[in-house]
């Protein structure tokens, strides 16, 4: 994942795989 990002984050990314519109959300955040 991205660096920075907390290991609960990564969790959460790990459900966002199922879910490609928070997938694109926490890329956005993660680009600011």
């Amino acid at each position: 994942w991205f660096e920075g990002i907390q290991p609960p984050a990564r969790a959460c990314g790990e459900s966002a795989l199922a879910r490609p519109e928070l997938l694109v959300e926490m890329i956005a955040i993660a680009a600011e």
